[in-house]
């Protein structure tokens, strides 16, 4: 197999891996979210970025994986800093602009066969700009990794960018009041009765989204809850349910919906996001499991929030 961007070996070599980057660039408030220690722009199209990923952690490593392998959601995470930090350092996007994730895959073949190791690598090329410099309005984000030398697979995010100021103006006419943020006591969305953290593929209750859990045949229904206290999920006040957090919803609805036994791996996923997952209204999940992929869909206020898909390797 060709491994992609086999050119740049010798660059991706040298990346920095002694301190983490600044993290405003990444969005983060809190040092324990930050994972990304370089980036370095190799042309118009292609930049290179390291991250570390921790050997221990009270949200990206708990999980029942096998020992050694990373979390793939750890994974998308980073790809996620590539990608914000990237926009600002290397694509003109200011700090005006609020990003917002549109879509995303995660494709990850190489993961169950990824040999033990901390060391992140990432190629990230960009494309579908539309706007000119800081009008900039999307971009296209599509990141190989690797783990040492080995190909882990990929991840595509689309993101749009929208003034602050304007963000916030339409957030409050489409909803026809300000949203609260994840700062409020007493959210309608943090209620419920959480789930068995085994069940979900967690250890640790406070990582459990899926509540009140409807289970029948192949077919998933359970609340969506905000755990706002947990910086994982909420690094800084939001006024809605992040993308990442639902990626780790739908994932978990996918492992109690196959029943899935501890070593369940998820190595691929595709979500995308039709409107924002408020945060005063109960939300829920439902999850349809087929044959090789598990269908997801979020559904509040009698609206679709966001549909995609996850596909699960299920071990002994």
């Amino acid at each position: 197999m060709t491994i992609p961007h086999a050119d740049l070996r010798p660059r991706m070599a040298v990346l920095d891996r002694t301190r983490t980057v600044d993290r405003t660039l990444l969005h983060r408030t809190h040092l324990s979210e930050v994972f990304l220690t370089d980036a370095v722009e190799v042309d118009a199209d292609r930049y290179l970025t390291a991250a570390h990923l921790p050997p221990s952690h009270p949200y990206y490593t708990d999980h029942l994986l096998a020992p050694g392998v990373p979390d793939p959601l750890l994974l998308l995470e980073c790809t996620r800093q590539a990608e914000t930090y990237g926009g600002h350092a290397f694509r003109e996007v200011g700090f005006d602009r609020k990003f917002i994730l549109l879509r995303w895959t995660l494709d990850l073949p190489g993961l169950a066969s990824a040999p033990a190791g901390h060391e992140l690598t990432m190629v990230t090329t960009t494309s579908g700009r539309k706007g000119t410099g800081p009008r900039i309005r999307a971009l296209t984000y599509e990141t190989e990794l690797y783990l040492g030398d080995h190909h882990l697979g990929r991840t595509v995010i689309d993101v749009g960018y929208q003034p602050a100021e304007s963000y916030r103006y339409l957030r409050s006419q489409r909803r026809g009041t300000p949203p609260p943020t994840s700062a409020a006591a007493g959210l309608a969305i943090t209620a419920g009765t959480p789930a068995d953290p085994l069940v979900a593929g967690r250890g640790r209750t406070d990582n459990v989204l899926l509540v009140d859990v409807a289970l029948e045949g192949s077919e998933l229904s359970a609340g969506v809850r905000a755990v706002t206290a947990n910086p994982s999920m909420f690094d800084h006040a939001q006024d809605h349910l992040p993308g990442m957090v639902l990626v780790e919803a739908a994932r978990q609805a996918a492992v109690a919906v196959a029943g899935a036994t501890p070593s369940a791996l998820l190595t691929g996923m595709d979500l995308e996001c039709h409107r924002y997952a408020e945060l005063d209204s109960p939300l829920r999940v439902i999850a349809h499991r087929g044959a090789g992929r598990t269908e997801i869909r979020f559904e509040q206020d009698g609206e679709v929030v966001a549909t995609g898909g996850v596909r699960l390797v299920v071990g002994s």
